[in-house]
């Protein structure tokens, strides 16, 4: 019969092999080389749909090239302990392949559906089309389609492929080398496809010489004088060798790309003489800027002597720098383009020896093909500096995955979502297929949910981060695995994709029995406790009260998950379970001294670790309890754990020791917090430690959010993110109000200080625009546009009376709990408050 994967129907002996070749390919831990691809088309739905013409196979270069990495040992003592170090000594590989073929005429739809271990150039006749592909987990590859009827001509076409196989960095995994592609020409039965084959001819790519280990970006060493020049039209392919197919099973499935092509923008240089030829002489150094940081690429044209060097560095700001590349030239005019990309905002060229002339030089970005379709201003000019510094680090840190950094790391990590799919939902929208937009685009949330369940161990755990054989004190990290059952249910919240909950409920199911087999006799579950920087249990085994309150939360999603796809069985395990955890939790964590929770029990099983510094964690351990601490607090509320007496208390806790959050990262539990205590007094709060907290991001020359608010590691993070969103959904004031099924947002503008905001929020509906004023005696203005088709609540502080006028009339709304409420229709309207 086969199965259903993805929504592709894979018939049973293509099934077989593939959950054949995942068992075998999990145990051992190591990637596979694929001699026959099935390329599935996105509409593949029958076995019919499955082809001969979609099949094609995996070929490399019959002679191969080693070139030696040089190892520089483990990584510096950075905030995430990243070690760059291989964990295997492996070269980097790269190839050449290419196939003529003639065309009467340039048909109408013309495409080319391409993969490759581990990187990929796409030339058409010397035309540059396009690299990739997107980063993968070794189970489940991602060929790209790309068009490629602009590049075409009448008669003889060339397509050319430089293809990479890398050493293993943060994003890139261990691999054998190959390259597999199908070129469609036209539409239907009359289409003609050519596949890679034994008639593909190759070659090995001479010019990259050795080079250093990477754990971010890769750097390249080129001696052009070695090389092909793959800008030619007319490149010569007399004497190739014809490739040839490499080992591994049979076949197996390329799979559609979660994600769209990543978008290639070419940048404006801020330097006026930037258009103008430049002549380097020995030793000088030619620098162009560009008015933000960028990730990507450098292009240029030179005339140069052959021989001559050139060596062109990455620049940030404050003397960083992201790395640097070399280029030994060939005689006469070429073109050098990199490789990989590097986050900069300054490109340095320096002329080492020889002579060059720079006839053009360009900064091409590469990112997420997100839109800004978000805006924000407000009454503060530095809270309305710090949204688009926050925008704009969104931007940067989303290429084919959120990354944790645009500089040291570029590494998919769970805990980058939140921040980074929170802002996403309120700033962005992406491109789709049909014309139209994604708005509030989870599409690369998606990938890391598909990403992250593939790395899931024997035991049911999953990695914190995806995409690389990263073995340390953060490769598995408990309370990440949590927010990744959270992160299910706000991409089921987002887009009610019952297909992606069904796809990865088997991973969900494995690592909720993870948690369940740790809970001790008094009923909590015992593991390193929550991992955020400012939390002093951090790294300790014992029985914490933030990990336990999450545990709590995913196994509420948990059931809230299993309920929408009909495993109703476990749906009620997952809540009795639930409910069993929040009674001993309340029971056992509880301090009714202090009236909030302690941080943690210590009993058989515990035990004192050594903290990221390398400090023993100090304790004190008073009868096996650790005090309470804000980040406890923070947790238990962010998870709905505390019971609706003790609300007050805990949060009047929060309040008093709000000094013990100084990350951004538990920030963004603290904001939630303070929004969920309703008050004037905490709305304005927020705003007072946006003002201060990230006083040095707004005021940085980096401009975009930082891993710590002192500015201690990466200066390009994801996770000074954090205002961003709230900025947007309680500043401004609007918000998807529940799953987005129910088709309704929520109109609740937090004025906190401020007399006036406006700007575009973005919802899964399309965008709402919003500007209010509060006038004398706080009257409070607004004026407000939504989408059709949805339901619309808004909800303000209850001042004085219950009359509010909208679009001049008068009408009563509904007091509930200190709030008034009232539903309004769609469209455009001007409300004022009170009448």
């Amino acid at each position: 019969m086969g199965e259903v994967y993805d929504g592709h129907y894979l018939p049973e002996g293509l099934a077989l092999k593939r959950r054949s070749f995942l068992k075998s390919s999990f145990a051992a831990g190591i990637a596979v080389a694929l001699p026959k691809v099935v390329f599935l088309p996105a509409n593949a739905q029958r076995e019919e749909d499955r082809k001969e013409n979609l099949m094609a196979h995996m070929i490399w270069s019959a002679d191969s090239v080693s070139v030696a990495i040089r190892e520089k040992g483990s990584a510096a003592k950075i905030a995430s302990s990243s070690n760059g170090s291989l964990p295997a000594e492996t070269s980097d590989l790269h190839s050449v392949f290419a196939r003529e073929f003639e065309l009467e005429k340039v048909p109408l739809h013309a495409s080319i559906r391409l993969f490759s271990y581990t990187r990929y150039r796409l030339y058409i006749n010397g035309e540059y089309c396009g690299r990739g592909p997107s980063r993968f987990q070794n189970q489940r590859p991602e060929f790209d389609t790309r068009d490629i009827r602009a590049a075409l001509r009448p008669g003889k076409n060339l397509v050319v492929v430089l293809v990479h196989r890398d050493a293993p960095t943060g994003r890139i995994m261990h691999h054998e080398p190959g390259f597999a592609a199908i070129l469609e020409l036209g539409q239907g039965p009359a289409a003609k496809r050519i596949p890679t084959d034994t008639s593909w001819v190759a070659r090995p790519e001479l010019s990259f010489g050795m080079r250093d280990a990477a754990w971010a970006s890769i750097e390249e060493n080129i001696d052009a004088r070695k090389g092909l020049d793959l800008h030619s039209a007319d490149l010569s392919l007399a004497g190739w060798p014809h490739s040839v197919p490499v080992g591994g099973p049979d076949f197996f499935p390329v799979w559609p790309r979660t994600t769209p092509l990543q978008k290639e923008t070419l940048r404006d240089w801020i330097n006026p003489e930037a258009h103008a030829a430049a002549v380097l002489k020995s030793g000088s150094v030619y620098t162009l800027d560009l008015p933000e940081i960028i990730q990507g690429y450098h292009d240029v044209v030179l005339h140069a002597e052959s021989g001559s060097e050139i060596e062109v560095s990455y620049l940030l700001p404050e003397g960083a720098t992201s790395g640097k590349s070399t280029y030994i030239a060939r005689d006469g005019i070429q073109r050098y383009m990199g490789g990989d990309t590097f986050a900069f905002n300054r490109l340095s060229i320096r002329l080492i020896s020889g002579q060059v002339t720079l006839t053009r030089a360009n900064a091409f970005e590469v990112r997420y093909p997100f839109e800004r379709a978000g805006e924000f201003e407000c009454s503060d000019p530095m809270l309305s500096r710090l949204w688009r510094i926050c925008a704009r680090s969104l931007e940067l840190l989303s290429e084919d995955a959120y990354v944790d950094c645009a500089d040291r790391e570029r590494v998919e990590w769970t805990d980058d979502s939140p921040p980074a799919f929170d802002c996403t939902r309120v700033m962005m929208c992406g491109p789709q297929t049909d014309g139209h937009k994604l708005w509030s685009d989870n599409r690369l949330l998606k990938a890391l949910l598909r990403r992250i369940a593939l790395t899931q161990q024997p035991d049911g755990q999953i990695k914190a981060h995806s995409c690389s054989e990263r073995w340390d004190i953060h490769a598995i990290m408990e309370d990440r695995s949590c927010d990744w059952v959270v992160q299910l249910r706000e991409h089921y919240d987002s887009s009610s994709d019952k297909a992606l909950v069904q796809e990865l409920w088997p991973t969900l199911r494995r690592l909720m029995q993870w948690f369940l087999e740790r809970r001790t006799a008094r009923g909590l579950v015992l593991a390193r406790e929550w991992e955020v920087w400012d939390n002093p249990l951090r790294y300790q085994i014992c029985e914490g009260t933030g990990l336990n309150a999450m545990v709590y939360r995913a196994l509420q999603d948990a059931s809230y998950l299993g309920s929408t796809i009909n495993e109703l069985e476990d749906s009620n395990s997952y809540a009795q379970y639930a409910e069993k955890l929040k009674h001993d939790f309340n029971t056992l964590l509880w301090n009714s001294h202090e009236g909030t929770y302690d941080g943690a029990l210590f009993g058989p099983g515990s035990k004192m670790n050594e903290q990221l510094n390398g400090k023993m964690f100090p304790g004190p351990i008073v009868n096996g309890r650790y005090r309470p601490t804000v980040q406890a607090a923070l947790f238990a509320l962010y998870s709905g754990i505390v019971p609706t007496e003790r609300l007050r208390s805990v949060r009047d806790w929060v309040l008093a020791h709000a000094e013990g959050v100084t990350t951004p990262m538990s920030h963004y539990y603290l904001f939630a917090a303070l929004y969920g205590m309703n008050a004037h007094d905490q709305d304005e709060e927020v705003l007072r430690r946006m003002r201060i907290g990230w006083k040095g991001q707004a005021d940085s020359p980096w401009q975009t959010t930082w891993e710590d608010l002192d500015g201690n590691g990466s200066k390009a993070h994801v996770y000074g993110m954090v205002p961003g969103f709230f900025l947007t959904a309680f500043a401004l004031g609007v918000r998807r109000d529940g799953p987005v099924a129910n088709r309704s947002i929520l109109i609740e503008p937090r004025c906190g200080d401020l007399s006036w905001a406006n700007g575009v929020a973005v919802t899964e509906f399309g965008p709402v625009t919003i500007r209010w004023v509060k006038g004398e005696s706080d009257r409070l203005t607004i004026d407000l546009k939504t989408p059709p088709g949805i339901k619309v609540k808004l909800r303000l502080y209850k001042g004085n009376g219950e009359e509010m006028l909208l679009d001049g009339r008068t009408l009563r709304g509904v007091t509930n709990d200190g709030w008034l409420e009232l539903s309004i229709p769609t469209g455009q309207h001007v409300i004022q408050y009170p009448a």
